[in-house]
């Protein structure tokens, strides 16, 4: 409301009694800084910035480490070709026969129950850590664990905090 006031203060170059309060001289001044909004957002997102950024780079770090394990992971591969195997003998003559697997397939695996009478195999996961033990790339696929040793701090990261603080900083960004 008090800022047509002082800008047409400023223009004129009078405003005696105002300028004896400091922060009516404060704020006389703020009012001849051109774009002076656009300035302060942009300060703001810069100090904001780096403290959103110290605060999740512990977390990006992490899951940068175990996306480079998985990349250089040779057991991975392994497993993986052998859970296409599992999953395709199973498939067989059903017309479903893939040539690719996703990560988010073997959650299925452990979802999937035997009727083993043996109670050797109580899920298909089992079945699978059976056939990896027992496959002749034993020794590539038992060092999975230690291959990809920074996955499972990776996988306690919360994503949809990452997310909304990227969303944050997007939306700091818009004018």
């Amino acid at each position: 409301d008090e800022l047509p006031v002082f800008q047409a203060f400023a223009k004129e170059g009078k405003a005696p009694s105002l300028l004896r309060l400091i922060p009516e001289q404060f704020l006389l001044v703020m009012v001849q800084v051109k774009r002076l909004k656009l300035k302060l957002q942009g300060l703001t997102l810069k100090y904001t910035a780096s403290g959103v950024l110290k605060e999740n780079s512990d977390n990006l770090g992490n899951v940068e480490v175990a996306l480079q394990q998985m990349e250089t992971s040779k057991a991975l591969p392994e497993l993986l070709y052998l859970a296409l195997h599992v999953s395709n003998f199973f498939n067989s003559g059903t017309g479903r026969v893939t040539t690719a697997i996703r990560l988010k397939t073997l959650e299925k695996f452990a979802q999937l129950k035997s009727n083993d009478t043996t109670g050797k195999y109580k899920t298909l996961m089992h079945f699978l850590a059976h056939m990896a033990e027992s496959s002749e790339s034993n020794g590539v696929i038992l060092s999975l664990a230690e291959e990809l040793s920074g996955v499972s701090i990776a996988a306690a990261v919360d994503l949809s905090a990452l997310d909304a603080a990227v969303g944050e900083l997007q939306g700091q960004t818009k004018v």
